[in-house]
């Protein structure tokens, strides 16, 4: 193979220009150009000083010159070669003239294009280097060139002194934003070492700032100390050298009177030793004058609309009212800090606040706009209020106050507001008894319930008659009182709250048929009103719209959402309850209760359980009721067995197999086929055992063991007409809602 290469090539060039050769023939027709420039400094050269050439190489065509790209640089004397820009490279670096710098860079370069250097040097002083100074750049082209006569490129130049040795300050002052009218501002200095020597250690700057009419200094960061109130002078000693393009900053804190107004023009000085030019050491300013805005002041107002009911929630409402005269600022943080006495802890509070603690509860709120003077702000809180322990008094009244906070509050000795309020009895709870046979339902008043064993027959105040074909299977209440019942006939029945009391005859005021019910054996009411239906006999699980409900018409529905069996997650399911974080669970009759977790889905859905757990030691046994309390524990009652089983909230956690923690068996002696449950409101559970309702207190259900009916409260069926009684009794709810349950089941 022919290896072409230019004969023109210099020896000591062979070298560094070797990876020029090719195996390629030469381009025909390639012209090559070079010019070179004096860069900087302009026009001239300067002693001791830097210098950069910029030199162009040219392709003038009209073909595409392929090899590598190179010249030689004939450093005179008095220069040093310092560097050169990428992507050339140059040797040998830091050759002292006179000398041959070889540059050179890839290929290729088509034609009308260039390529530049910039070729650094550093100039010698006046006992080296003349007057005037000639340097010259040769264009090396390994394939030849077609003109040579543009190949050579040289520049002369003039050399002058170069600038005096020393350093030039520069002051810069600019204000942070603008000044406050009876309040303050600040100013920023910055001092800049423009060269080209550094200010050396142990040198003071000293400021100097008179400070316009109505200004006095504050303070000034350190390491500046300043001194005077409206003439300030301020000093810096550096502690190290300040080099060239160095700075030193100090921002003071002026004091701003309010009689202030317009626009404040300000100036400052710097004089430091040593200084070459002190024609840019002042520097001056205009500011704005703000006026500061007024103070507000903020009263907080705390009420409650009726007495609170023991066992029940209660509800105080917050009134913030700005006395002014200024406004409130968007974006002002709005604290509310409550401290509950005993007996009440925190339930809710109308959005956009936002609460934290059960008992000492702080609850925020940012405001999006200004609130002016005379404005106000609501908010309502919702508290639980402890049940009455059985055999004491209830505690009368409770005094309980609130304080309202915000930075730039102008007066706290109005930020609190309290209220005293009369704690009573609840009279007007009832128990519902959903009936198997012959009613719809019996209510009976909290005044009726036996608060002692062994209890015994009580005729029901409140019945729902006139039921057609056999009775109630399902039993819940929805948030505006109106009670739901699932029926065996496969439909829902619903009373509206204003036909609950004493007795009604004439039926239901509203019902939902759907060819989606089937064997709707339980129901429940979720956190949003949607109605929840369990279907034992096609195993589904349906959803029907609280927008779709209502309690005055007779309605055919189809159910927004049906969850259908995933791994047998639905297997008859008998009972179905929503904790407390709104997840759903289930009670299968063939023996587990399952989990769905929350969010629910929001279409139809095979949907496998979040969680399965089975009972051992003792196993379920026809499982049909559930209930849980409010600290989360979960009750099953198992109707063939008579068993009463809890499980703790790590239980159902963790599903699988668990032994209940308490297991509860109701004798054979007293037929029962167990199912219910439900809570009232002094943490006592009720169950259904067929024409009876047995009582458990938070005692009886602390451990395990075979219940001694005598020692338990109970309701038994009055000897009368099947229409004031009940006969097989079987879902039950109380009304309104015990404090800290979940919803009804």
């Amino acid at each position: 193979m022919i290896r072409w290469c230019s004969r023109s090539v210099v020896p000591m060039l062979a070298t560094a220009l070797l990876a020029a050769c090719s195996g390629s023939p030469p381009p025909l027709n390639t012209d090559l150009a070079v010019q070179k420039v004096l860069a900087s400094p302009t026009p001239n050269l300067l002693y001791g000083q830097p210098a950069t050439y910029t030199i162009t190489v040219t392709n003038n065509g009209p073909n595409t010159y392929g090899g590598t790209i190179g010249f030689v640089d004939a450093i005179p004397a008095g220069m040093t070669f310092t560097g050169v820009s990428s992507p050339w490279t140059c040797a040998p670096v830091g050759a002292v003239g006179p000398a041959n710098v070889v540059c050179t860079r890839p290929g290729p370069l088509a034609p009308s294009a260039s390529v530049s250097a910039a070729f650094t040097v550093s100039v010698a002083g006046p006992a080296v280097l003349g007057p005037t100074v000639k340097n010259c750049a040769r264009l090396v082209v390994p394939f030849g060139d077609q003109n040579n006569a543009n190949n050579n490129a040289c520049v002369t130049n003039s050399v002058s002194a170069g600038p005096p040795p020393g350093f030039d300050l520069k002051l810069q002052k600019t204000a942070g934003g603008a000044l406050t009218a009876g309040g303050t501002g600040t100013y920023t200095f910055t001092v800049a070492n423009l060269g080209p020597s550094p200010v050396p250690a142990g040198t003071t700057i000293t400021l100097t700032d008179n400070l316009p009419a109505g200004l006095t200094f504050g303070s000034m960061t350190n390491p500046w100390v300043c001194t005077g109130t409206t003439s300030v002078t301020c000093g810096l000693t550096l502690t190290s050298a300040l080099p060239a393009s160095g700075t030193q900053s100090g921002t003071m804190t002026v004091n701003v009177a309010a009689s202030v107004t317009g626009v404040v023009q300000n100036c400052a000085t710097i004089s430091t030793p040593g200084d070459t030019n002190v024609q840019n050491d002042r520097s001056c300013i205009g500011t704005d004058v703000v006026q500061a805005p007024q103070k507000y002041d903020l009263i907080l107002a705390k009420t409650v609309a009726h007495p609170l009911t023991a066992g029940m929630t209660g509800a105080y409402t917050f009134t913030i009212t700005n006395l002014g005269p200024g406004f409130v600022p968007a974006g002002t943080v709005l604290t509310i800090t409550d401290n509950l006495v005993a007996g009440l802890t925190f339930a809710s509070i109308t959005p956009p606040w936002v609460c934290t603690g059960a008992t000492s509860v702080t609850c925020t709120l940012t405001l999006t706009s200004p609130l002016p003077m005379g404005g106000t702000l609501t908010a309502t809180m919702t508290v639980n209020v402890a049940p009455i322990v059985p055999g004491t008094p209830p505690p009368g009244q409770i005094r309980n106050c609130a304080a309202v906070g915000a930075p730039g509050d102008s007066n706290a000795q109005n930020d609190q507001g309290c209220v005293t309020s009369d704690v009573v009895t609840p009279t007007t709870q009832r128990l519902w008894v959903g009936s198997l046979v012959s009613l719809y339902g019996v209510g009976f008043d909290l005044a009726q319930l036996p608060t002692a064993a062994p209890g015994g027959a009580v005729t029901p105040n409140h019945r729902l008659t006139n039921a057609p074909g056999n009775g109630t299977q399902g039993l819940a209440f929805d948030a505006a009182g109106n009670l739901w019942m699932s029926r065996e006939q496969n439909s829902i029945a619903c009373f509206q709250a204003a036909n609950l009391s004493g007795v009604y005859t004439t039926g239901p005021n509203g019902t939902i048929t759907s060819p989606a019910l089937s064997s709707p054996w339980d129901i429940a009411f979720d956190p949003s009103g949607n109605l929840w239906v369990a279907n034992g006999a096609n195993d589904t699980v349906v959803k029907f719209n609280a927008g779709a409900l209502s309690c005055s018409t007779a309605q055919t529905l189809t159910p927004s959402v049906v969850l259908s069996s995933s791994g047998g997650s639905l297997s008859t399911p008998r009972a179905l309850a929503f904790d407390a974080a709104a997840n759903l669970w289930v009670v299968n009759e063939t023996g587990s209760l399952v989990r769905f977790a929350a969010p629910l889905p929001t279409s139809s859905v095979a949907l496998p359980a979040s969680t399965t757990l089975t009972a051992a030691s003792p196993a379920f046994n026809t499982p049909r009721g559930l209930a849980f309390d409010a600290a989360g524990n979960a009750f099953v009652t198992n109707a063939f067995s008579d068993t009463l089983m809890k499980f703790t909230p790590s239980q159902l956690a963790s599903g699988g197999t668990q032994t209940p923690t308490v297991n509860i068996q109701i004798p054979a002696t007293y037929p029962c086929e167990l199912t219910g449950p439900a809570f009232d409101w002094s943490g006592n559970l009720w169950v259904s055992c067929l024409s009876s309702l047995v009582r458990f207190t938070p005692a009886d259900l602390a451990s395990s063991g075979t219940a001694v009916m005598a020692n338990l409260a109970k309701i038994t069926s009055a000897p009368s007409s099947p229409q004031t009684t009940f006969i097989e009794a079987n879902r039950l709810a109380f009304t309104p809602k015990p404090t800290g349950l979940p919803l009804y089941p």
